[in-house]
């Protein structure tokens, strides 16, 4: 059970953040995916041997980087596609109940007929649905210029798997940054743990690397 009118009002004050995100996504993809040349696979492999570390700090492995889905995977969702939707998730999980409870707003949510579980439901479903909406239009926008630049190149069950996987890790820090929200009572608390435990793990997995 939701709240109709919340949901619409935050609707109406996420969607121009959502669309410059969905814009800078949508420009990295069709740039990374119109670099793909098995050949430039096979010198990115090269300069991954000859310079081992580098680019599997940032998740970019050479390995299978000759097929347009292992270029994909490697350069594509090894970066550009945590980091981007990390920051809208942390963004989207900080504005949606921190920030009501730090400006003192939601004394007024909780006095109108909705209750406290309502509304967090509420902006739960939000958050999830506003992820899965980014995650499956930029997937649709790599398959149609996949296929427009490179037809019959990409294995669409491998991209699509890809997509799901990164929605999966998206929700999964954007829970953590849900549950910091609800429980602290101002947002430079809420947003220094949400961004600095996500942050803190990436670079201990860049160091891992």
């Amino acid at each position: 059970m939701i709240s109709m009118p919340l949901f619409k009002r935050e609707l109406k004050s996420i969607w121009k953040i959502f669309i410059i995100f969905l814009a800078v996504l949508t420009m990295y993809t069709t740039v990374i995916l119109s670099m793909f040349d098995p050949d430039l696979g096979n010198i990115l492999a090269d300069f991954e041997k000859a310079m081992p570390g580098i680019m599997a700090a940032v998740g970019m492995k050479g390995a299978g980087a000759t097929s347009l889905v292992g270029y994909a995977a490697s350069y594509l969702f090894g970066f550009i596609m945590i980091v981007f939707p990390m920051i809208f998730s942390i963004i989207l999980s900080n504005k949606l109940v921190a920030k009501y409870v730090d400006n003192g707003s939601m004394a007024y949510l909780l006095a109108t007929p909705n209750t406290r579980r309502k509304i967090v439901c509420t902006q739960a479903i939000f958050s999830i649905l506003c992820m899965a909406l980014l995650i499956t239009l930029v997937t649709i926008i790599g398959i149609t210029y996949s296929e427009y630049a490179f037809p019959d190149e990409l294995n669409i069950q491998k991209y699509i798997l890809l997509s799901v996987g990164a929605f999966g890790l998206q929700i999964a820090i954007g829970g953590f940054g849900f549950l910091v929200s609800c429980i602290s009572n101002e947002t430079r608390i809420s947003y220094s743990l949400s961004i600095g435990l996500p942050i803190a793990c990436y670079i201990i997995q860049m160091v891992a690397n």
